[in-house]
């Protein structure tokens, strides 16, 4: 996010909206591609993960549980913070404290759900996967405008 946020300020400042395009278009596959690799790898050794944290089978299981979930919503935080370093770059402030107020619309009746029905931590995680997934839509709709994009000259 940090990269993104730098080389993207540097295209739209330079008043180059192709670059600015190309450098989202890289960064994304770069932060959803390592994610998806990090999301697998965390499937891979989620029980020894569950083991070291303690000996006891059912909070193994259930972290286990709860890994997967994780290893899920990774790839999509991946494309979301990218696009918050592209938007931070663009000087889009406004628009993701918008988007932070639609994500806390979706997640907080999610997590009162959860809270109310008592269903646990690994479907809090599942509220929270649908509040990035969320975040993740929005953010991925502004990109594809050009609202976004405010060129120097």
């Amino acid at each position: 996010a940090i990269a993104a946020q730098a080389l993207i300020g540097h295209r739209l400042g330079a008043g180059d909206a192709d670059g600015a395009r190309a450098v989202t278009r890289r960064v994304m596959l770069w932060g959803a591609g390592s994610a998806v690799l990090v999301g697998a790898l965390l499937v891979l050794v989620r029980r020894p993960v569950a083991r070291f944290f303690t000996p006891d089978t059912e909070v193994q299981q259930l972290l286990m549980s709860v890994l997967v979930v994780l290893a899920l919503i990774i790839p999509i935080g991946g494309v979301v913070f990218v696009l918050d370093g592209v938007l931070i770059g663009a000087g889009d402030a406004k628009y993701l404290g918008l988007v932070g107020l639609i994500v806390t619309a979706v997640y907080a009746p999610a997590a009162w759900v959860v809270w109310h029905y008592e269903l646990g931590l690994t479907w809090l995680w599942v509220a929270y996967g649908v509040s990035i997934l969320a975040r993740m839509i929005t953010l991925v709709l502004r990109q594809r405008g050009t609202t976004w994009m405010r060129l120097g000259e």
